[in-house]
Order: C-alpha cells, then sequence, then structure tokens
C-alpha cells in the first residue's frame, strides 16, 4: 500500500493532469469511441461513460474548484458509478456479459479507502480515481499519455478545474439524435411490456426531466451551443460520428496526432478490456469488434410536423455553432402547411393504449380513473409541449438543463 498522502502522489504522478474528456449528447457514438481507445496501451481509459461533473452538480451544485470535500463523503456520492467494477457489466455494450480481466477490483477499492479520511477538491477527487485504476490494472504502462473520460454532457466546471486538458467534441446530425432518443427509449418501453406513451409521461423515460421532448431536445441545444462557444480552447478537437464510420482508419489517424499516440491497427478494433467489443452502437446490434460504415437504419417514424418544429428551435443552435453543425443546417428543412391531421400524427406514439400499463390487483373504479387520467393528461401534455417549444428560444430551452444554470 502507497504510504504517501494524496496531494503526494497526485504531484509525484503529475501525468494524470492531462485529462481527455470525451463530450457530445447521447447516442452520439461515446461507446464506440470509448471502445476504439480502450486497446490503446498509451492511454488510461474510464472503463465506462462517467458523468463526473452530473454526479457533483446534483449533490453540491456550483462550487469553485478550490473547494475542499471529505473523500469519504466523495466516495458515497459516486456509489453507484463506483459499483460497475464490482459486477458482471452490460451497460450500453449491448446483450454481451463482459468481466473485467486484467483489473484488480479489490485493489481499486482498497485504495480509495485508504485516502477515505483526508480531504481533496473536485479534480484532485477525479485524479484519485484515475491513479486508482491505473494502479489497478494490470494492462497499465509506467508512462501513460493521459486519461479519457467519456463523460458525453458539458460542463464549464472542466475548464474550470483543469486548464489544460484535451476535449473531443462528438458530433452527431441533431435530428438523428433526436430519432434516436425516441427509438431507445420505445425500445426500452417494449422490452418492459409497456406502451410507446410511457416514454412521454412525466419523469417516466427520465426522473430528472418532464417528459422525451424535454430529455431529448434539451441536452442537443445545450452542448451544441456550449461546443460553439469553446471551439477557440487550445486543445480541441472535432469528431462527427458519420466520420467516424465512413473513415475509420483516417479519422482515428488524425485523432491520436491530436492525443500526441501512436496510431495502429488496435485504435481501429472496438474492445472492453481487452474482450471483442460485440456491439458498439447502442443499438445491440453485432458489430463483433467491427466499426460498422453504416449504422442499422435509423426509421424515420417523425412526420414531417414533427421534424419542422424541431428544426425551427434547432435554426438558432445552428448559427451558434456553424463550424460544428454546417453540414446538417438545411438537411431536412421542410416547408410544409400545417393541418389539423398533421399537427396530431405524432400522437400516435403518445397517445397511451390498451398496454400501457397493468391493472394488477387495482379495483375496476380506481382503474378506469387511472386510465382516464392518464388519457386526459396525455393530451394535455401534448399540446404544452408543442406550444411550449414551437414559441420558445432556445435560452428559454436551456432554462431547464441543469447544467446551463
Amino acid at each position: 500500500m502507497d504510504s504517501r498522502n494524496l496531494k503526494t502522489i497526485l504531484k509525484d504522478e503529475d501525468f494524470l493532469g492531462e485529462v481527455v474528456f470525451v463530450l457530445g449528447t447521447g447516442r452520439n457514438g461515446s461507446t464506440l469511441l470509448r471502445s476504439l481507445l480502450d486497446g490503446n496501451h498509451e492511454l488510461i481509459v474510464w472503463p465506462f461513460e462517467f458523468p463526473f461533473y452530473t454526479i457533483f452538480y446534483d449533490k453540491w451544485g456550483k462550487c469553485s474548484t478550490e473547494d475542499e470535500f471529505q473523500i469519504s463523503e466523495m466516495l458515497a456520492t459516486y456509489d453507484d458509478a463506483l459499483l460497475q467494477f464490482k459486477k458482471n457489466y452490460t451497460g450500453d455494450l449491448g446483450s454481451h456479459e463482459y468481466k473485467l480481466k486484467g483489473f484488480d477490483v479489490d485493489a481499486f477499492f482498497n485504495t480509495l479507502d485508504a485516502f477515505k479520511d483526508e480531504y481533496c477538491t473536485r479534480p484532485e477527487f477525479l485524479k484519485l480515481l484515475a491513479w486508482s485504476f491505473y494502479v489497478s490494472n494490470s494492462k497499465s504502462i509506467i508512462k501513460p499519455k493521459g486519461f479519457v473520460v467519456v463523460h458525453n454532457q458539458p460542463s464549464t466546471a472542466i475548464l474550470e478545474d483543469f486548464d489544460i486538458c484535451k476535449i473531443v467534441a462528438l458530433v452527431r446530425d441533431p435530428l438523428e439524435t433526436y430519432i434516436s432518443n425516441k427509438e431507445y427509449y420505445f425500445r426500452a418501453a417494449k422490452n418492459t411490456g409497456r406502451d410507446k406513451s410511457c416514454v412521454y409521461r412525466p419523469f417516466a423515460a427520465n426522473k430528472r426531466f418532464r417528459s422525451l421532448i424535454e430529455t431529448s431536445i434539451s441536452p442537443i441545444v445545450f452542448t451544441y451551443n456550449w461546443f460553439g462557444k469553446n471551439t477557440k480552447i487550445k486543445y480541441f478537437y472535432v469528431m462527427h460520428l458519420d466520420e467516424l464510420r465512413e473513415n475509420p482508419e483516417v479519422t482515428m489517424k488524425e485523432l491520436s496526432e491530436f492525443l500526441g499516440i501512436k496510431f495502429n491497427e488496435e485504435l481501429i478494433k472496438a474492445t472492453f478490456f481487452g474482450e471483442v467489443h460485440h456491439s458498439n452502437l447502442s443499438s445491440g446490434e453485432a458489430a463483433n469488434g467491427k466499426i460498422l460504415a453504416k449504422a442499422r437504419k435509423t426509421k424515420n417514424d417523425l412526420s414531417k410536423y414533427e421534424c419542422n418544429w424541431i428544426n425551427k428551435i434547432l435554426k438558432e443552435v445552428y448559427q451558434n455553432a456553424p463550424m460544428i453543425l454546417d453540414r446538417y443546417g438545411n438537411k431536412h428543412s421542410y416547408e410544409i402547411k400545417v393541418s389539423l391531421l398533421s399537427f396530431l400524427t405524432p400522437m400516435m406514439n403518445e397517445f397511451p393504449n390498451h398496454g400501457g400499463d397493468k391493472r394488477g390487483n387495482r379495483t375496476l373504479l380506481n382503474h378506469v380513473i387511472l386510465r382516464g387520467g392518464r388519457y386526459f393528461f396525455a393530451i394535455i401534455a401534448y399540446f404544452v409541449n408543442r406550444y411550449i417549444f414551437i414559441m420558445s428560444s432556445y435560452k428559454r430551452i436551456l432554462k431547464s438543463w441543469p447544467m446551463a444554470r
């Protein structure tokens, strides 16, 4: 066991200060990129998506980078994220179950526990996690070039904590991202025996937000506005998902140069702790370690009306991040005459049907009241959501996104 205190270790192991954050919206290729970097021995790659700053914000809100917290309290806050190391993992990697080979789980937690009575700042705690992961991984090398965290959600706190860090901005067509989000939640509803309408009910899709529309649109708006404001950061690299799929070798060579590592064939093979990555699209489609040039075609079941009002919202976003989103700005533009039918078409997924919930042991009266209430509030929510998002500017939408406050 290392006898040095935490601050001494972090000073001695200063290479952990160069952190690489992979940022973007959900459903944007972060799982794929993480699995490609997994096999590189010049990097420490946190094996799971790790919303470090989101978890911190939910607990403590906005804090200074100099504020100190007891490590035992920090460990308790991140307990759910760290528990992933203690069990076989499926997560966002498809149906295959993975074991953490070459990783000493006990050593990882013992290293963390050794410092539990000390105090540290937010960036020091992230470095402690990196150090514990490093010393517990049998594949670790003597002098890694950096520590990669797939964070997804951008956060200004990243730039406050790390004056010198590298940002990889993962970018995908915003409309495709929205459609992919819907499909993801629809698939989850089907797998749990519920109808699609449950995705639109309050807190059914995501307990932190009011509906799928808010859950899907708000992060897109926030993320690309954040990227647009921060493209002048010294170490900022933009990676488009479509380019990664179509030209993986060229794209990964460019990324390797940005990260200061040598390109090798392992960087175009998807793995998880060295095992073949069976699905790198977060869709369950078998990839067997390969990058699929064309993902399973996203089924666009959006009406032209729905595409139209989404793009009205995103118009300001395209203008605020032109370097990143120019290629998508006019791709899905629709000029349509809005009729009552086109306005109501999306409701086919949002209106509850007979499979929406199970009656169970409820009395007939309670069942009728509950079902009637669901119908009533589904209709109200439908019109309110459309009105708010059609009439709102992106600034108003951002107010609903916690990390933007």
